[in-house]
């Protein structure tokens, strides 16, 4: 930990992973979670065999993922990466859906607002 000219200290950004096909949402997660104070290092993928890989080859600290990805259920997903340590916040446009794992992992409703999802990303890293 390093502190600034102020005497606050100061961190190392958390590495977090969003999964979503949408690249537009993507890129605008990026840009939200990357800027200002609280920021993260954010890596994408737009699928799941891809987020697998990232998962294998980076350290990640937390990931967002959605519902609905093409050829894989994000649950699925998101049961893979919580066994490799990995804490996931999941997002879905409906929040209807039963899924097994709906108890694990932090469940956002699209459209959210960007304070709620950081909020459940400092209740997954246990962050004041």
């Amino acid at each position: 930990m390093d502190e600034k000219s102020s005497g606050m200290p100061v961190t190392d950004p958390k590495h977090v992973l969003i999964v979503d096909d949408d690249p537009e949402l993507c890129e605008a997660l990026t840009r939200a979670l990357a800027d200002g104070v609280g920021r993260f290092l954010v890596s994408t993928a737009a699928n799941a065999q891809d987020a697998r890989w990232l998962a294998a080859h980076e350290q990640f600290d937390a990931a967002i993922v959605d519902v609905t990805l093409p050829g894989e259920l994000g649950t699925s997903l998101a049961e893979h990466l919580a066994g490799l340590g990995i804490p996931c916040v999941l997002m879905s446009g409906d929040m209807r859906e039963k899924t097994p794992s709906r108890r694990r992992f932090r469940l956002v409703n699209k459209p959210f607002r960007l304070e709620t999802l950081r909020a459940a990303l400092r209740e997954l890293l246990e962050e004041p």
